[in-house]
């Protein structure tokens, strides 16, 4: 089962609140979650994340990040 959830977070990135759609796969028999995947970002283009070719969320600071 996939699992969304909205994180608000300080990004020094762009040196703002940025809002952060995540989700992740719940397991329904054990309840384990995989580690979340960043979805999309309201300041990816500022940063570099979006290109023309579409987003390269490796380079996001909270790429591989817990929330």
């Amino acid at each position: 089962m996939l699992k969304e959830r909205v994180v608000e977070t300080f990004c020094n990135a762009v040196d703002r609140e940025v809002k952060l759609e995540l989700a992740c796969n719940e397991n329904e028999t054990t309840g384990f979650e995989s580690p979340s995947m960043i979805k999309s970002c309201d300041s990816c283009t500022q940063c570099g994340v979006a290109t023309e070719s579409g987003y390269h969320w490796e380079r996001c600071v909270f790429y591989g990040k817990t929330f």
